[in-house]
């Protein structure tokens, strides 16, 4: 069964790390990663809350590995 997953950069996070940070949502969970692989279709979408515009798809599972997120 696919899940809707969104992402979107993290600015207040960024800072305090000193890298950027993109927030990663899926299954009701949010995960911040360094870096984002999508192996799914996925589209922008405009939001008229914070954040205001986000990445989003579909996807079956995501795995996250040293910073990593795997998108599939």
């Amino acid at each position: 069964m696919k899940n809707r997953w969104f992402l979107h950069y993290n600015k207040p996070e960024s800072r305090r790390r000193g890298h950027a940070v993109m927030t990663l949502h899926f299954k009701d969970v949010c995960h911040m990663v360094r870096n984002i692989v999508v192996n799914t279709p996925c589209e922008s979408h405009e939001r008229t809350a914070q954040p205001r515009c986000v990445i989003r798809g579909w996807a079956t599972n995501v795995a996250i590995k040293n910073g990593v997120a795997t998108i599939n």
